[in-house]
């Protein structure tokens, strides 16, 4: 099933890999914000709809760009985006009908990206009209239905409607993608298109979820959606040349929207019935249950500071992942955005969060700010945020009519 590919990440890697543990020790032993301590007070408070302020524009520099994602034929709707590179730098990103992902610089590049105007950058075509952004002899036989990456950003996973997920590598120019493994699986009653996928830290194990569960047949009602609730995990081995025949996780009773990993043998699933489960992959036993969502699971970020951020379209909590306990709520009403698309810790203590449809706003949670207002040109269907260097982030937007707005804060503190 493997097939051989550039392995140009795997010297940075664990370089980046042990700065971020060293940096994660560091604010272990460093006090929580205030807006982030609130593990004392009642389980349902909530902070006031004036949390969220104007900020000092000196404090930190904003830059927006839109790419135009143009290849030639007829531009589809971006729903994956994943920031890749030893500095966050690329774009891999996935429209309606890919069965590969591609690659796109952030910066100005001859290769694949040519000014147009200011604040607006132009994908230009590097291949015939109609044909993929890359040529692969492996690729999914059906078109692309979720991607996800790994915080050093040398590694992406893909799932599709053909029921295989496949792990991609950075290849040495930081300009290619190479498969590195397909996993698949023989599971009759896993037969839907899989929605959802999560790569490991180590990229030694592989989550996608897919099919219907025996727990979701037992408990769902003849109008309930029982399908993909079961979760796939492959043991992968480490020279990347194969995969073991998949265990199952078959715990949640309906539909699985989110996978995300905790270090490197803790998942965290996510339903659409607001269900929230943390489970080991070896033993596949569960370890906590969170039930305070009432809406689908949309996303995810876990914390080294042991709190984990998760949220459906009107909600986000902040919870305290050792006791399962929730910290504080905040609503969608309450930080005047129409819907809650995306968080992810900054650092440790640090989360920034997003919510908007084609309007927006981009906010600072830890310092309860806005830090950028959105216009975007469509609809908003995929969002990436990324730790870029330092004290910055970059957010990717993707939307439906093909563009991609990117956002770069720097020197936030």
């Amino acid at each position: 099933m493997g097939c051989g590919g550039s392995k140009g990440g795997d010297v940075q890697e664990p370089v980046k890999e042990r700065a971020e543990e060293e940096q994660a020790k560091k604010y272990m032993h460093q006090p929580v914000p205030p807006a982030l301590k609130q593990a004392a007070a009642p389980p349902d408070n909530q902070l006031p709809p004036d949390a969220f302020v104007g900020f000092d524009a000196s404090e930190f520099s904003v830059e927006e760009h839109v790419v135009n994602l143009q290849d030639g034929a007829v531009v589809e709707a971006v729903i994956a985006l994943e920031f890749m590179g030893p500095d966050m730098d690329r774009l891999a990103y996935v429209t309606t009908n890919d069965r590969v992902p591609r690659l796109a610089p952030l910066d100005v590049r001859p290769l694949a990206l040519s000014p147009a105007s200011p604040g607006e950058l132009e994908l230009t075509d590097v291949t015939p009209a109609g044909q993929a952004a890359f040529e692969h002899a492996l690729e999914h036989s059906s078109p692309i239905t979720c991607m996800a990456g790994v915080r050093h950003g040398m590694c992406i996973a893909t799932a599709a409607h053909d029921r295989q997920a496949i792990v991609w590598m950075l290849g040495d120019d930081f300009e290619s993608l190479h498969p590195l493994i397909a996993c698949t699986h023989s599971y009759a009653h896993v037969s839907q298109a899989f929605n959802c996928v999560a790569l490991a830290p180590h990229k030694q194990a592989l989550v996608a979820s897919g099919g219907e569960s025996l727990v979701a047949k037992s408990f769902a009602s003849d109008d309930e959606d029982e399908s993909s609730s079961t979760i796939l995990i492959w043991h992968l081995a480490k020279e990347m040349v194969n995969a073991t025949q998949p265990s199952c996780f078959d715990q949640h009773r309906s539909e699985v929207m989110c996978l995300r990993f905790d270090g490197n043998d803790t998942v965290i699933s996510g339903s659409r019935d607001g269900v929230i489960l943390t489970w080991n992959i070896h033993t596949r036993a569960s370890r906590q249950r969170l039930t305070k969502h009432t809406g689908s699971i949309l996303g995810m970020s876990c914390s080294a500071m042991s709190m984990l951020a998760t949220m459906d379209s009107a909600n986000l909590h902040i919870w305290n992942a050792d006791s399962a306990s929730c910290m504080f709520t905040l609503t969608a009403g309450d930080m005047g955005i129409p819907a809650i698309r995306g968080a992810s810790f900054l650092t440790p203590s640090h989360l920034l969060l997003i919510g908007f449809t084609s309007t927006g706003k981009v906010l600072d949670v830890t310092r309860g700010c806005v830090l950028a207002d959105c216009h975007l040109p469509d609809l908003a269907l995929s969002v990436s945020l990324s730790h870029a260097s330092g004290l910055s982030a970059r957010v990717a937007v993707g939307c439906k009519s093909g563009s991609v707005t990117v956002f770069t804060f720097s020197n936030l503190h």
